[in-house]
């Protein structure tokens, strides 16, 4: 039987996010976009991964957003995996500027 993989999206809380690690969730994502009702601090989400294990965390972008502001979140936080319009991408395998452009 094929393993299913699990993605929490939009986490606003270390409450969600330590629940979905307990439940075996593979990647826990974080929504970066300003104009978005889920959207979190890049302080705030420091916090809650700095206390979660177990799985992935993933830093969501879905509306427009400058190649430099994603660099820059990705940079601080350390993500090794981003969401970009709803498809996911690792790192370092794929340079931002050439995803963008």
């Amino acid at each position: 039987m094929d393993k299913k993989i699990l993605k929490l999206s939009k986490t606003l809380s270390l409450t969600e996010a330590r629940f979905a690690a307990a439940l075996g969730f593979d990647y826990i994502g974080f929504c970066f976009d300003k104009n978005d009702e889920n959207y979190i601090s890049p302080t705030k989400a420091k916090e809650i991964m700095s206390w979660v294990t177990g799985a992935e965390m993933v830093a969501e972008f879905h509306q427009d957003i400058s190649v430099e502001e994603i660099e820059n979140i990705i940079t601080i936080l350390g993500f090794e995996y981003i969401e970009l319009r709803r498809i996911v991408i690792i790192l370092p395998m794929f340079p931002i500027p050439k995803l963008l452009s």
